[in-house]
């Protein structure tokens, strides 16, 4: 190999191992952003006193007029000031003390950094079976969830689980009603996928599923709920729903009135 060609090979390494750093810098800055849109501005207030880093600068200044403006503080502060002074792992560690889930965002870390190793090795990159909420075996859970009726309204929802096992088996062979002992299972798992159901549903039975949520997740990929018989005030409904929307954005809700 001529002077030449090593200098211009040495040359194309040093330049990918900076982009590589640069990437691995904006993947960084990306996942910590994505954690924290998780949090609401009560919990971001609370990591910054957890973490001792002060509060966002409630000043801007005004080019024009070189005056400097004080400003409503947003959630959108509030986040750029924790991404700037807490570490990934402590962000990591402060949503799991939240009880946030974030386990599909940890899972594109790891796909991510993947997908880094093998350009800078220069191996070619396979890409990524989904795992997020768009799985093609997620979906199908779902459209046979949805395309399930229950016999009748029953008072008990031992009755929902065993006709709606009954109904995912004929698609679904593996699919089986998980044993009660102590420790709370999901009531239905199908391979990867957990299914936990609700019917006839009160504000009561709503209460528990945040925290069902949190502990299924940490074993199975991907949560379903459903309920049936739903019979809660519109607004408590709403304001149930939209929590769940917000700590657990890939676990879908299947409601089915009878």
């Amino acid at each position: 190999m001529s002077i030449f060609n090593k200098i211009s090979k040495s040359f194309k390494t040093v330049g990918r191992n900076i982009s590589h750093e640069s990437q691995r810098r904006k993947d960084l800055a990306y996942i910590k952003e994505s954690i924290l849109e998780r949090f609401d501005i009560r919990q971001l207030r609370n990591c910054c006193r957890y973490y001792k880093i002060g509060e966002p600068d409630p000043t801007k200044f005004n080019w024009g007029t070189g005056n400097t403006n004080k400003v409503r503080l947003t959630k959108a502060h509030w986040i750029k000031h924790v991404q700037r002074n807490v570490s990934l792992d402590n962000i990591k560690d402060y949503a799991k003390k939240q009880r946030i889930n974030i386990s599909d965002i940890v899972r594109e870390e790891e796909d991510l950094a993947g997908e880094r190793a093998a350009i800078l090795s220069g191996a070619p990159v396979e890409p990524a079976e989904p795992s997020g909420p768009d799985d093609p075996f997620l979906q199908s859970v779902m459209a046979a969830i949805n395309e399930f009726e229950p016999a009748r309204a029953y008072s008990e929802e031992a009755h929902y689980q065993l006709e709606l096992n009954g109904w995912l088996k004929s698609e679904f062979p593996s699919a089986d009603i998980e044993v009660q002992t102590g420790y709370t299972r999901p009531d239905i798992v199908i391979d990867r996928v957990a299914i936990e159901i609700k019917g006839p549903t009160r504000a009561r039975d709503l209460n528990t599923i945040l925290d069902k949520c949190y502990r299924y997740l940490q074993n199975y990929d991907h949560l379903i709920i459903v309920l049936f018989d739903v019979n809660v005030k519109a607004d408590r409904y709403a304001e149930w729903l939209d929590s769940i929307k917000t700590h657990f954005p890939d676990v879908p809700v299947i409601r089915k009135d009878v």
